[in-house]
């Protein structure tokens, strides 16, 4: 066998993400419903990969990380409290 006939090996693709190494599989990645982009799982949310595109209505959405901290810093989870308290509710 002549090392220069040898077909190229297929390189599989990484995660784009600068500084990440990882090599993406079937199992190990994940593609971003915002951006499009395929990134490794430890790169899935959007605070993790520098997701471009803004989506609307982004906490119905399940917008990551990001949108479940603005929706608990936002008043709303005070607000839940105040509520279930009214009630007579024990509310953490």
């Amino acid at each position: 066998c002549r090392p220069s006939e040898a077909p190229a090996a297929a390189q599989k693709p990484r995660c784009p993400v600068e500084g990440c190494k990882e090599k993406l599989s079937r199992i190990n990645s994940f593609a971003c419903g915002r951006c499009k982009k395929t990134v490794c799982m430890k790169h899935r949310f959007e605070d993790t990969h520098a997701c471009q595109e803004p989506a609307k209505n982004s906490v119905l959405l399940g917008g990551g990380r990001d949108s479940a901290r603005r929706c608990l810093g936002s008043g709303f989870a005070q607000q839940l409290r105040a509520l279930g308290q009214n009630r007579g509710l024990a509310v953490r």
